[in-house]
């Protein structure tokens, strides 16, 4: 694996989660989860699947509503930035290595 491979893997994870992520949000429609204020542990079955199917997309969404709400800080974009780098990059690798498999 060289760097050409790692960047390729880490747009296709990003691009395959954010077509992910609205598929099952326009097939979801209302039942959509939505967290409430505040920080808590999450017992629902269905915010832990959907972060499995498009986790990159939906920290990226996360982001930028905080960023746009203003309550976002500059380590805290840098943070996220970079665990978006990474979780796109490993998801993108799992979606070629499955691709690989099947063709």
């Amino acid at each position: 694996m060289n760097w050409m491979a790692l960047a390729v893997d880490g747009v296709a994870g990003f691009l395959v989660s954010l077509v992910v992520a609205e598929i099952l949000r326009r097939g979801l429609g209302y039942r959509w989860p939505v967290q409430e204020a505040g920080f808590r542990i999450e017992t629902r079955v269905l915010p832990w699947l959907l972060t499995l199917a498009a986790g990159p997309a939906l920290l990226y969404d996360a982001t930028a509503d905080q960023q746009r709400q203003g309550l976002a800080r500059p380590l805290d974009l840098l943070a996220a930035g970079f665990v978006l780098v990474i979780w796109s990059g490993s998801y993108g690798h799992c979606v070629a290595s499955i691709a690989r498999l099947l063709l």
